[in-house]
């Protein structure tokens, strides 16, 4: 049976599970950049990620799908995104670009252009994540505690 991500987004937003509206912390300043771009993995998209987004004022939402897995001793950062509805041309780059991955206080990775883009007709179990390698050495609680966080006060669309 295929899952098609419109109807399990569909099911998350009626539940109040996930909101449109931001429900995450916001950052102030940028931390130093913690990506080593060495080797790309990708990955499933699974049953053990975590998601996150941005409404816009013109009714559309960014939503991304993202969890952190060992590889090698190092921690990755995998992830995907979506848009529903009017999201502006080059917002939702903006809004990765800008984007931060910490665990608890540790910034795993910023930048998260190089997530998969993928369409909300597309089935779960067809979905890739793209992940990148971090400096970070793994810790199994990097994969209980991921958390995205956007920069403060740069999204007015």
């Amino acid at each position: 049976m295929k899952f098609v991500l419109s109807t399990f987004l569909s099911a998350i937003f009626m539940l109040g599970i996930a909101s449109a509206t931001p429900k995450f912390d916001l950052i102030d300043t940028v931390p130093d950049t913690s990506v080593t771009p060495v080797v790309t993995v990708q990955t499933p998209l699974g049953d053990d990620y975590e998601v996150t987004g941005a409404g816009w004022k013109r009714g559309g939402d960014t939503i991304l799908f993202y969890k952190v897995i060992e590889h090698r001793g190092k921690a990755l950062v995998c992830g995907a995104y979506m848009n529903r509805g009017k999201v502006p041309g080059g917002v939702d780059r903006q809004l990765l670009r800008d984007a931060r991955v910490f665990s608890g206080r540790t910034v795993l990775t910023n930048n998260l252009m190089f997530f998969n883009k993928v369409s909300e007709n597309d089935s779960a179990e067809d979905i890739v994540m793209d992940c990148r390698v971090t400096r970070k050495s793994w810790q199994s609680r990097f994969a209980n505690t991921p958390e995205v966080k956007f920069r403060k006060g740069v999204y007015e669309y």
